[in-house]
């Protein structure tokens, strides 16, 4: 069991569950708006065994960091029982979290495509799926990710307009957080034994 990065996944979540309902969606997408970011709702993973809905949570998260930092932050600020503050500790991420799921998606963004096809495309692609997926693990090996920008997607929100064409950087893979090194390793584990 991968505890720390189970446990950071379903604080994500966790959070995009607690913005699902309207009137607090409704008070992140007035800080959205304030902040200039896309107006998202948290794409909330029905399945929770699949990559790609696990790395389009993720997305729509890291989408409206900004908001959700801003609106954890001021309602901290105003919590007046102590039930209350728990439950927005609980959801409020740590800067090193929000850190640790850019590299979580771009882990996740790259074994969704190998995902996708070996579940939709087997027959099509039944022997390029080794190609495919030694292609994958030769990439999470060769010591550098491509993750998102959060940097670019926040200071020029508008130009993001949908998924395909964020923003991203080039990221050493010995830079990422423990958590992020444990993910990638598991990853290639997990392919190889596949």
């Amino acid at each position: 069991p991968f505890k720390e990065g189970s446990d950071l996944i379903q604080r994500a979540r966790n959070t995009a569950k607690e913005f699902s309902f309207s009137k607090r969606c409704m008070a992140l997408f007035d800080i959205a708006k304030t902040n200039r970011n896309p107006q998202l709702r948290p794409q909330l993973p029905i399945c929770t065994t699949r990559i790609a809905p696990i790395q389009r949570l993720l997305v729509s998260m890291l989408r409206m960091k900004k908001s959700y930092v801003e609106y954890f932050d001021k309602n901290s600020a105003r919590v007046e029982n102590l039930k209350e503050s728990e439950r927005v500790q609980k959801l409020k991420l740590p800067s090193a979290g929000w850190e640790t799921l850019v590299e979580f998606e771009s882990i996740a963004n790259r074994c969704a495509v190998l995902s996708f096809f070996s579940q939709n495309e087997k027959q099509m692609l039944a022997g390029y799926t080794l190609v495919i997926k030694n292609g994958l693990i030769n990439e999470l090996k060769s010591g550098h990710l491509m993750v998102l920008d959060i940097d670019d997607m926040m200071s020029n929100p508008s130009a993001n307009t949908n998924n395909t064409d964020l923003p991203r950087v080039r990221k050493a893979v010995n830079t990422f957080s423990d958590i992020g090194k444990t993910a990638v390793r598991r990853a290639i584990d997990e392919l190889n034994e596949r």
